[in-house]
């Protein structure tokens, strides 16, 4: 189900392990600022918060264009399982 969120909500603890590209980054600015989030950023719910596994170029593009709240999906409450469904 997805529902919008506060972005300073999201934990990003694995941001770091995600390449960056800059020139993709770059295409989806545009596309953000144009037309919105289409598809909402991919988490955990865990019992520490809101765990993001997914899609950090979306959340990068949201920061800079001054988006507070952005659409997301929760893919379950366990990590180890959410990360699994984020690989298939």
């Amino acid at each position: 189900m997805v529902q919008d969120v506060e972005i300073n909500s999201l934990d990003l603890r694995y941001e770091s392990y995600r390449l960056r590209h800059e020139g993709a980054e770059r295409a989806l600015l545009c596309s953000i600022s144009d037309y919105g989030i289409r598809d909402p950023l991919e988490g955990i719910d865990a019992k520490c918060g809101r765990i993001l596994l997914n899609v950090f170029k979306r959340l990068r593009c949201a920061k800079k264009l001054g988006m507070g709240i952005v659409p997301y999906t929760s893919l379950g409450t366990d990590e180890v399982m959410g990360v699994i469904n984020f690989l298939r």
